[in-house]
């Protein structure tokens, strides 16, 4: 999961907001008139610092959920391996024992099967870890993708910022042009960043669901067909054990 934690500290550098500038006078304000605009910006302002502050918490959230998820995952399923790789090899070390108890010894049936089952469950299990690693380092990659455009609309808010500057530094004349411009901007922006917001976060929510998916398929049917194939190497050695414990003519079986 090495993989995963260095990706994850990036995201947490990441996912800083930057300050959004505060409105202000120092240009002319003749008779009020930056005053509405003004009044528009603060707000604007306070919307999209609490929008985007909610919505980098919920991905953050989000993210800690899927590296919960993923390790409880790999560590349910690298237990559950690990016993069965344990209750396979001691069956074939009951069958020494048994047939030690005989005088007979059945090591050359044994041979490398210990170790063959020990293999299998070191590959099964690397194989089921790098599925569950890749496809959470996919999710996570779309989740930094969004914290990026997320963090954009910060930047979409100070260029009004920058625009109600550049108002202020017009000549009487041209600033109620540039002023009314501005506000349409503004009012719009109001209404429109929350929502880009929203989809944002709602985007990432469905892209965490088709983790969950991804994750079942890593696992599926894992440890069913772990047991099944490490089965037919304890087969061999017990077919092979009572071919010598019991040759033609003896039963001791």
């Amino acid at each position: 999961m090495t993989k995963l934690k260095t990706l994850v500290v990036s995201f947490l550098c990441v996912a800083i907001v930057c300050g959004i500038p505060q409105s202000g006078t120092s240009g002319r304000n003749i008779n009020g008139i930056f005053d509405p605009v003004i009044e528009l910006l603060d707000t604007l302002r306070d919307i999209v610092d609490k929008s985007v502050n909610d919505a980098l918490l919920d991905i953050q959230n989000l993210i800690q959920t899927i590296l919960d998820t993923t390790k409880q995952t790999v560590d349910s399923i690298t237990k559950s391996l690990t016993d069965t790789s344990a209750s396979l090899i001691q069956q074939i070390n009951d069958m020494v024992t048994s047939a030690t108890g005989l005088g007979i010894d059945i090591t050359p049936c044994v041979g490398d099967s210990v170790q063959q089952i020990s293999d299998l469950e070191a590959d099964v299990s690397y194989t089921v870890t790098n599925c569950i690693d890749n496809a959470a380092n996919r999710t996570l990659s779309v989740l930094r993708k969004t914290i990026d455009e997320i963090n954009g609309t910060v930047g979409e808010v100070e260029d009004l910022f920058s625009s109600f500057d550049n108002c202020q530094g017009q000549s009487i004349l041209v600033q109620p042009v540039c002023i009314a411009s501005l506000t349409v901007e503004v009012t719009q922006a109001i209404a429109s960043i929350p929502i880009e917001i929203g989809k944002y976060v709602a985007n990432v929510s469905t892209t965490a669901a088709q983790l969950t998916v991804e994750i079942a398929g890593c696992q599926a049917n894992v440890i069913e067909d772990f047991y099944k194939n490490g089965a037919e190497t304890v087969s061999k050695v017990t077919t092979c054990a009572k071919a010598i414990i019991n040759p033609p003519g003896n039963f001791y079986l």
